[in-house]
């Protein structure tokens, strides 16, 4: 029982820890987009957003719709698994 207590606190002290550094990661990211904003895109916030997360496109799932179809294809005529 005397492990699990140890593993229990430091399970714990993880948590903890990985935490407190998420916080100080959000406020330094606070930070620097209010220093971007204010010095870089003329206190346009929604200038400065777009410079710093921009929008990521949409991926297509058409390709791993046609290699899964293409392996299922080669398996059940048994090309891939001789």
């Amino acid at each position: 029982m005397g492990l699990k207590k140890k593993l229990n606190r430091v399970t714990n002290f993880v948590v903890f820890y990985v935490l407190l550094v998420l916080i100080k990661v959000i406020r330094l990211m606070d930070e620097v987009e209010s220093l971007f904003t204010k010095h870089f895109a003329d206190n346009d916030r929604k200038k400065a957003m777009k410079f710093l997360r921009p929008q990521q496109q949409k991926d297509s799932h058409m390709v791993t719709f046609f290699v899964g179809k293409f392996l299922l294809l080669m398996t059940q005529y048994n090309i891939i698994t001789e």
